[in-house]
C-alpha cells in the first residue's frame, strides 16, 4: 500500500454560512497524480483551498507525513499574479500595453528571485537559485522574458511564470487549479514534461479541471458533486447526444459595411516586434478566429480594435469607419463593441454584485462610477435567467466560480447589443454543459443581429463554434495565414 502525503478522514468546512464537503475521506499518495473534475460552482478551486490549509476545517482529523503546515506540503498555483504583488501596485486593465508606469512592476526575474520587496521573504541572492530560475525560464521557453514586466505578459506566459515560481518553493504537493487553459499546444506539452519529472521524484500533484482534461498519467480521479468528493464516473461526462449542435442562419448580407481596417500595421515593445506588417479588413457578419500561440500577438491585435493599446494612434486603424487619433472619443468606439478576456476578468472590485457587473457594460469605464439604474439592474438579471444563473445575482463577482465569471462578463459583453463582439479564450475552465449555454446565447444574438461581427480566440481544437467564417493566424506578431474558415479544417491539419 503506497504511503500517503496526507489523509482526511470525515472533514467538513464552513464557506459563506454554508457547511460544504461533509464526513469527505481524501488522501494523497507520495508520487501520485490525481485529477478532480467538477461542473462550474461546484467547489473545486474551494477544495483546493482546503487541501492548501486556505480553508480550516471545521470537523474530522487530518494526518500528515510530518509535522509541517498544509501550507508548506501543498502549494496551491495562484492564477493570478496580482494577488501576489503589493497593493500599491494597483493598475488598470490595458496598463499591460502602456510603456510609462510598467517600471513600478516588477520584471520577470525579480518576481521570481524575490526582489524590490515584492514579497514578505526576503530577496534571494544566491547564485545557484538564479541559475535555477534561468533553466526554468529556458526549459519553458520563456527566457528571452526575463527582463520583461510582468504585467506584460500574455496570459499563457503568465501561467507559465507562475507555475515556475510554484516549482521553485519545491512543494510535496502541487496543487493546480486549470493548468492547461491558455496554454498553446507547446505549452500543454511542456507542462506534462514537468509534471511527469515531478513524479519521478516523488513529488505528488492535484489537477482541477472543469472539462475532464487530465494526462494520461492521472493515478486516480474524483468529482466534485453537490458538495461531495465522490468516484470519477464517465456518466457525468455528456455524450454527444447530449450536445446539440447549434445552427445559425448564415444567409449573405447585402452591402456589408466594413467594420475595421488595419493598414501595415506594427507594434513594438521593449525593442521587440509584437505585430509587423498586418494588413486585415473585417466587414459587417464576418465571424473571425484568431490564431496563434501563446505571446503570438492575438491580445495585441485585439486591443487595438478595443482603442485599449496607446500605440494604435500612430497607426492607420480605422474601427466602424472612424481613423483612430481623429479626435474622436474612445468611448465612441468602445460603445459599440462587447469585450470579454481573461485580463478582464481579473478586475472588478469584490463588493459589486453579478447583476451590477453586467450592468456596468453599459458605461464600459471603470472602475464602476456611478449608480446604475433599476432599468439596467433589471435588465441585468433578465440575461441571468436566461443563462440559467439568476441565483447569482445578488452573490459578490469574487464569490463565485471562475467558470460562472465567465458566463457574467459574456452577459456583460453583449448588454448594450454591441456591433462587434471580441471572446478572447471566453471558454477557459469552462465545462462542457456550460460552453452549450454561452454558445446557444451568443448564436441567438447572431440570428437576431445578422451584421453582428465577432473576433474570437482559443487554443482549444474543440471547441471552435460553428458560426465562424473566416481565420487569420499570427506567429511571433507576423500574419502567416487569412481566409475563409472550414469547419474541421485546423483539427484534420494536426493530425
Amino acid at each position: 500500500m503506497p504511503s500517503m502525503i496526507i489523509t482526511f478522514e470525515h472533514i467538513a468546512v464552513r464557506r459563506f454560512g454554508k457547511l460544504m464537503f461533509p464526513q469527505t475521506s481524501f488522501a494523497i499518495p507520495v508520487g501520485a497524480c490525481i485529477g478532480i473534475y467538477g461542473k462550474n460552482g461546484a467547489g473545486k478551486t474551494q477544495f483546493l483551498q482546503v487541501l492548501s490549509g486556505k480553508i480550516p476545517i471545521v470537523e474530522g482529523n487530518v494526518q500528515k507525513k510530518d509535522s509541517k503546515l498544509l501550507s508548506a506540503l501543498c502549494h496551491l498555483v495562484e492564477s493570478n499574479i496580482y494577488r501576489l504583488l503589493p497593493m500599491f501596485m494597483e493598475h488598470f486593465y490595458q496598463q499591460r500595453y502602456h510603456a510609462y508606469g510598467s517600471e513600478a512592476f516588477p520584471t520577470v526575474g525579480e518576481f521570481l528571485l524575490n526582489k524590490r520587496n515584492i514579497f514578505i521573504e526576503s530577496p534571494t541572492r544566491d547564485e545557484s537559485f538564479e541559475a535555477k530560475v534561468s533553466d526554468w525560464l529556458s526549459f519553458f521557453d520563456i527566457l528571452h522574458l526575463k527582463n520583461d514586466s510582468v504585467i506584460q505578459l500574455s496570459n499563457g506566459e503568465q501561467k507559465r511564470m507562475m507555475l515556475i515560481k510554484a516549482l521553485l518553493n519545491d512543494p510535496e504537493v502541487l496543487l493546480l487549479d486549470e493548468p492547461y487553459i491558455g496554454l498553446d499546444k507547446e505549452g500543454v506539452y511542456q507542462l506534462n514534461r514537468v509534471l511527469l519529472r515531478l513524479l519521478e521524484k516523488g513529488k505528488s500533484i492535484v489537477i482541477v479541471s472543469a472539462e475532464a482534461c487530465f494526462p494520461e498519467f492521472c493515478h486516480s480521479m474524483y468529482q466534485v458533486e453537490e458538495g461531495k468528493i465522490l468516484p470519477f464516473s464517465t456518466h457525468c461526462l455528456p455524450t454527444n447526444e447530449d450536445i446539440k449542435e447549434t445552427r445559425i442562419n448564415t444567409a449573405t448580407i447585402t452591402s456589408p459595411e466594413e467594420l475595421i481596417f488595419f493598414d501595415n500595421i506594427a507594434i513594438t515593445s521593449n525593442g521587440r516586434k509584437l505585430l509587423n506588417n498586418i494588413t486585415w479588413k473585417v466587414a459587417e457578419g464576418e465571424r473571425w478566429w484568431i490564431q496563434g500561440s501563446n505571446g503570438s500577438g492575438k491580445s495585441t491585435l485585439l486591443s487595438l480594435v478595443f482603442a485599449d493599446h496607446p500605440q494604435a494612434y500612430a497607426q492607420s486603424i480605422h474601427v466602424f469607419g472612424i481613423p483612430r487619433g481623429e479626435g474622436h472619443s474612445i468611448w465612441e468606439v468602445k460603445q459599440k463593441i462587447g469585450y470579454l478576456s481573461p485580463e478582464l476578468q481579473l478586475q472588478f472590485d469584490h463588493r459589486l454584485s453579478c447583476q451590477q457587473i453586467i450592468g456596468s457594460g453599459m458605461q464600459e469605464n471603470l472602475p464602476i462610477e456611478r449608480k446604475l439604474s433599476e432599468q439596467t439592474l433589471q435588465h441585468s438579471h433578465a440575461l441571468m435567467e436566461k443563462l440559467e444563473i439568476g441565483h447569482l445575482s445578488e452573490r459578490h463577482f469574487t464569490e463565485i466560480s471562475t467558470g460562472e465569471q465567465r458566463m457574467v462578463l459574456l452577459l456583460r459583453a453583449l448588454i448594450r447589443n454591441p456591433a462587434i463582439i471580441i471572446l478572447d479564450e471566453p471558454f477557459q475552465g469552462i465545462d462542457v454543459w456550460t460552453r452549450q449555454r454561452m454558445l446557444q446565447l451568443i448564436s441567438e444574438y447572431i440570428h437576431l443581429n445578422p451584421r453582428v461581427a465577432i473576433l474570437f480566440t482559443t487554443h482549444q481544437y474543440d471547441v471552435i463554434p460553428h458560426f465562424i467564417t473566416y481565420t487569420i493566424q499570427l506567429k511571433q506578431g507576423v500574419m502567416m495565414d487569412v481566409g475563409v474558415y472550414k469547419l474541421n479544417e485546423c483539427e484534420e491539419a494536426e493530425l
